[in-house]
């Protein structure tokens, strides 16, 4: 005794309907996500970017926190990568959602892994915002102001090179 014809029918419809939904990323028009506004608590060594340094550049987001253990190999990959793309005109910045009463850890983590690139603390709003629900996790921003990917530090490199061929 198997399945009635009508209920298998039903189900290989109902599941080649979401074959499609998954392959085409959902029903309809498909939305872009726009870069946020960069809303922060502060800059660390008040070196802020000016809106001009990121307009119509591509921009790789490091969303990193001083207590994660896996952010730091992930700053490792990102400072290799940042020493290969920053001279093709790539914006690294970083985001911590950590306040400013957490000062000092964040700057012991941006100095001890001696990152190059202006980071902000007090980020939490502005990394929800970007669809980033835990650390590590990069977001590459094209030069559109659009957000083209967000994923592990280790497949970022990929992300970069589409983003400037566009």
């Amino acid at each position: 005794m198997g399945i009635p014809a009508e209920l298998g029918n039903r189900v290989a419809c109902w599941l080649a309907a979401t074959v499609m939904l998954v392959l085409t990323g959902g029903c309809g028009a498909k939305t872009v996500e726009r870069m946020p506004p960069l809303e922060v608590a502060g800059w660390v060594d008040g070196n802020a970017p000016e809106a001009s340094d990121l307009q119509g550049r591509v921009l790789v987001i490091d969303c990193w926190a001083s207590w994660c253990e896996p952010c730091r190999p992930a700053v490792s990959d990102l400072l290799q990568i940042h020493a290969k793309y920053a001279e093709q005109g790539v914006q690294f910045l970083g985001l911590t959602p950590e306040s400013a009463g957490e000062i000092e850890r964040v700057l012991g983590f941006v100095y001890e892994m001696e990152l190059p690139w202006p980071n902000a603390y007090g980020a939490k709003e502005t990394i929800r915002r970007l669809g980033v629900s835990g650390y590590p996790k990069v977001v590459v921003v094209d030069r559109q102001g659009r957000i083209a990917w967000r994923g592990p530090s280790d497949l970022v490199e990929v992300a970069i090179r589409e983003a400037l061929k566009k």
